[in-house]
């Protein structure tokens, strides 16, 4: 018993310094993958802030040079041309002070831009010896020469970027292209403030502090700081990066939970010490491995960093998370081989790219490029790509690390910069459109050829006046309330845009336009740009349509009477008849001395003339159907308009044995209606449905009207006929489609184009006892 105590004691201590061991031990690999990963952070970040910075400074080198050659000379002539080309390099490339150009004699005398800089105005360089001596070795080197640090006369230290120029015609030195750039402002520009959210930057230049993120003071050599040497130009730059407490807490923090995790694990489990021992270090190394890929740099960087192997595929085995916007793929496609870089770079650069790249991988160099690539959805895009060839555990096996950035806009801005104004000035003199320009005063500053057609003037006739010169003085008021409305709302619905209006010809004479208006901002001035079409043409081609459509409709009313005329004749006979035969025996009457014959005759007389009034009414009627006028919209009750048609429409109806009726709903509203024009419609559906029931058995018609949704009233006519046949239903409302042997075809047409122009809509369906059943609608008026 006293020896198995022993036992348990002495394996129980093995097991407990066992488990010290491994936690010692873990302990110690923890804390040197945090250092490992906090350094390798720390650089990754300030390789990014060289490359990006690198960049920037080159892309300057760039841009001046191109200005330097396109030197024409002092000439005031020039300056104009030097002024815009300068200006598009200081909008484009933030973080200048001035651009401007130096005499021979080392005086300042253009610069972009002037306000804010006017104490630069002929300064003379030999006052600042760092500038003085960068533009003289600049004019002794014939190439760019940037400045060492100084202290600019416009407050703040930066330094000078020199270019010298020669006279086209002698080709003697001609003075230099200057350019001054404020450390702060081009820092903060180049470098994204995101990056820096877990480091502290210093940037040195000729190891002198230029710019500092924070304004404690930083050690020369504190720990885990991280150092990047590079040159540009004749100039050395040192970036050196710390983390941040806060940074180094963060980690430590996610290392220490692990630590705790693992200890609570070998704890619980003893009888495992080893064995969890083993598996923390793995654990260890695959928290390493998943800290590595989150990529917290890159995460934040307008691009995409990756490792990759240097094989013609070139397939990745690391890509961040920028690699979805800059190619649409994700990560998972280029990390699990389902896409090759090489295959997403356009033919045409695919060879020049492999020989840059083994080039150099042969001299152990980094490597810059710029070329195309296709994304998922085919989108063509330009690529920087910076990298160098690294070895990784095996010396067989080449590595390709580096950043990608997309600058397609960049690559555009460059040729856009140059084509702008003359491809936009083309485009505008070419618009079908008149297009104006004015500023926010109204005064017009640029007027296309189709805006001088249309409006009589010569360009340069209306620029500098207040466009006040080409709007109606009744509509000027009405004008300034549409752009008034228009800057407020941002609204283009406000603008007229869609809506007609009327322009002042130079001659006085107005004509009609559609119009919007645009507004722009252009350095920093706002522009509205008004675009006009005339429709002069197309308001006379609408009117000429609805005179066509009038005497259309007036000739298919003739037409309709004439069909009808015999059947007229016997309405009107009818009550002639009767008025001849009151009148005759109102005339035997007269002689007649009887007692009652006073009254008798009143009567006969009174019958004679309601017949007459009768058969006045008809005539009435039949003349307003085949009035020839212009159209007349007025408010109508619908029942009004029913009966009136009805007249005409059932003329002949009781020879031929049809029975009808009139339903027409006490609920129904007044129409806004051309009176003429509806008749016709309803008298053609009831003469339409009277012939189709000739050979009908039943022959009943009937007439309706009611209220509907959407503020409609709805007119149908229903006959008990033999129906439309599936053949020409599809085009019954077409025009010449007709079954009558002597028809024009066009009643159902004009029908549709009365009933639309109504804003209505006009259809036909099978009854449901046979027939066919016609229905209109016409919108409500309910006052």
């Amino acid at each position: 018993m006293l020896i198995s105590y022993r036992k348990k004691l002495l394996y129980s201590g093995l097991a407990g310094l066992a488990m010290a061991i491994a936690v010692v031990t873990a302990w110690y690999i923890l804390n040197q993958q945090e250092d490992n990963h906090v350094e390798r952070v720390t650089a990754s970040t300030a390789f990014g802030v060289e490359a990006l910075l690198s960049k920037d400074i080159e892309g300057r080198i760039v841009s001046l040079s191109g200005l330097a050659n396109h030197w024409q000379g002092s000439d005031e002539a020039y300056r104009a041309q030097w002024e815009v080309e300068s200006r598009n390099i200081y909008d484009a490339q933030p973080g200048y002070r001035t651009i401007g150009w130096i005499d021979p004699s080392m005086h300042v005398r253009w610069l972009t831009p002037v306000s804010g800089n006017e104490i630069t105005q002929d300064f003379d360089l030999r006052l600042n010896r760092p500038a003085f001596l960068a533009a003289e070795q600049a004019k002794e080197s014939g190439r760019l020469i940037f400045s060492t640090p100084l202290e600019s006369v416009l407050r703040g230290k930066g330094m000078g970027l020199y270019v010298p120029v020669y006279d086209p015609r002698s080709k003697q030195f001609d003075g230099l292209i200057g350019g001054l750039i404020l450390f702060d402002p081009l820092l903060q520009t180049a470098v994204p403030q995101g990056l820096l959210a877990q480091h502290d930057i210093v940037i040195s230049v000729n190891d002198e502090p230029v710019y500092s993120s924070t304004s404690a003071e930083q050690p020369v050599r504190a720990r885990h700081q991280q150092q990047r040497r590079f040159n540009i130009g004749n100039l050395e730059w040192t970036v050196a990066l710390t983390p941040k407490q806060e940074f180094l807490q963060l980690v430590h923090s996610r290392f220490l939970t692990i630590m705790l995790v693992a200890g609570l694990i070998l704890s619980g489990l003893m009888a495992l010490t080893v064995y969890l021992g083993i598996l923390a270090v793995n654990r260890v190394h695959q928290v390493g491995e998943v800290a590595d890929r989150m990529a917290i740099l890159f995460k934040n960087l307008p691009g995409m960093a990756y490792r990759c192997l240097n094989q013609p595929k070139w397939q990745m085995e690391f890509v961040s998370e920028g690699c979805q916007q800059l190619s649409g793929y994700s990560r998972s496609d280029f990390e699990d081989g389902r896409v090759s870089w090489r295959d997403l770079i356009v033919p045409e650069d695919r060879d020049l790219v492999w020989q840059r790249v083994q080039e150099a991988v042969l001299s152990d160099q980094a490597f810059e490029l710029e070329y195309r690539i296709l994304t998922s959805d085919g989108e063509e895009r330009w690529i920087w790509e910076r990298g160098r060839p690294t070895d990784m555990m095996n010396d067989d096996i080449v590595y390709l690390e580096g950043y990608m950035a997309d600058i397609t806009g960049l690559k555009s801005a460059e040729t856009e910069s140059i084509k702008e104004k003359g491809l936009s000035d083309a485009i505008v003199k070419s618009a079908l459109e008149g297009v104006i320009t004015v500023d926010a005063d109204g005064i017009i500053e640029a007027f296309n050829p189709a805006a001088e057609e249309m409006f009589g003037y010569a360009s340069n006739e209306v620029i500098g006046k207040n466009i006040e010169i080409l709007i109606p003085a009744e509509r000027r008021k009405v004008y300034w309330k549409t752009v008034e409305d228009y800057l407020k709302t941002g609204d283009r619905q406000s603008s007229n845009s869609g809506n007609v209006t009327y322009g002042r010809r130079k001659d006085g004479s107005q004509f009609p336009y559609e119009g919007s208006i645009n507004q722009i901002e252009h350095q920093t001035e706002q522009k509205l740009i008004f675009l006009i079409r005339d429709v002069s043409n197309q308001r006379a081609i609408e009117q000429e349509a609805r005179e066509l459509q009038q005497k259309l409709a007036h000739t298919e009313r003739f037409h309709t009477l004439g069909e009808m005329a015999s059947g007229i004749a016997h309405e009107l006979n009818q009550p002639l008849t009767a008025v001849s035969n009151y009148m005759a025996a109102s005339r035997d009457m007269i002689d007649d001395t009887g007692p009652d014959i006073r009254v008798i005759l009143k009567e006969a007389l009174n019958e004679a003339s309601s017949e007459a009034i009768r058969a006045g009414n008809i005539v009435r009627r039949l003349r307003e159907f085949i009035a020839k006028g212009e159209v007349s919209r007025q408010i109508y009750p619908v029942a009004k308009l029913v009966e009136d048609a009805a007249t005409i429409g059932l003329v002949g109806a009781r020879e031929k044995s049809i029975d009808w009726s009139i339903d027409i709903d006490p609920n129904s509203n007044n129409v806004m209606a051309d009176s003429v024009q509806i008749q016709q419609v309803i008298v053609n559906l009831m003469r339409n449905a009277i012939e189709a029931m000739e050979d009908s058995p039943v022959k009943h018609l009937t007439i309706s009207a009611s209220p509907i949704s959407n503020g409609y009233t709805e007119i149908r006519v229903e006959d008990s006929g033999s129906g439309i046949s599936e053949e020409i239903s599809g085009t019954l409302f077409s025009a010449f489609s007709s079954t009558k042997s002597n028809g024009m075809g066009l009643g159902l047409s004009i029908c549709r184009t009365i009933v639309e122009s109504h804003g209505g809509e006009i259809t036909a369906e099978p009854g449901s006892n046979g027939g066919t059943i016609f229905r209109f609608t016409l919108t409500q008026v309910t006052d």
